[in-house]
């Protein structure tokens, strides 16, 4: 089994959620002997994280002897997929601290969505600090990210000012940005902060019910 079609089924089993021919691959890979292949690697941890195998994503992530970004971008997903977003955020220190490395965009959406789950605005405020000083501080992912996590926080005004900066505004960013508002009970913010074009480009917000029985009325 080539290298590119192993990785295409690892990528599968992770699609499709599943761990027993996932462990076939990765046992294979190691009879193979090219279990040190960081790609591979990378794609196991995500496998396992996809499938819900938390504790094999951690195991294969600890004895890992080079990681980077994307290694790290993938043990931090699954910790959060997995419920742990407080793992996510304990890990983090590790990624400069033992492997010298420094966080992409990747990496730090992951952390912005733990501190999003936990409702942590300092520990988010921090990581915030941090990407704004980085080389992928114009990322709009992350930036939507951000978002959401001060909405959640209950902050929908610093939200409001890392929104305005994003470049290219999806239907994830105005959904982050307008549910801030209403979820902190403002909903002539959230009113006013609807595009003009939304009932052509963002018909999602039809869907949104933030009030009990308050449908969103475009127009």
């Amino acid at each position: 089994m080539c290298y590119s079609h192993l990785v295409y089924q690892l990528q599968a089993c992770a699609r499709h959620q599943s761990p027993p021919i996932g462990k076939k691959l990765h046992c294979h890979i190691i009879k193979t002997g090219i279990d040190q292949c960081k790609s591979l690697s990378n794609n196991l941890i995500n496998m396992y994280g996809k499938c819900g195998l938390i504790q094999d994503a951690l195991n294969l992530f600890n004895q890992l002897p080079h990681r980077d970004p994307i290694s790290w971008a993938s043990i931090l997903t699954a910790n959060n997929q997995a419920n742990l977003p407080h793992l996510t955020l304990s890990m983090f220190p590790a990624m400069f601290k033992q492997d010298g490395l420094q966080p992409d965009h990747y990496v730090f959406a992951c952390l912005v969505k733990a501190c999003a789950i936990l409702g942590a605005m300092k520990q988010g405020k921090q990581v915030h600090a941090t990407f704004i000083v980085s080389p992928v501080s114009d990322d709009d992912v992350v930036k939507s990210s951000l978002v959401d996590m001060y909405a959640k926080c209950g902050l929908p005004d610093i939200g409001r000012v890392v929104f305005d900066s994003i470049s290219s505004k999806n239907s994830i960013s105005w959904t982050a940005m307008i549910s801030g508002y209403a979820q902190s009970g403002r909903k002539l913010d959230a009113i006013s902060a609807i595009p003009e074009n939304a009932s052509e480009e963002f018909t999602f917000l039809d869907s949104i019910d933030i009030w009990a029985g308050t449908k969103w009325e475009l127009g």
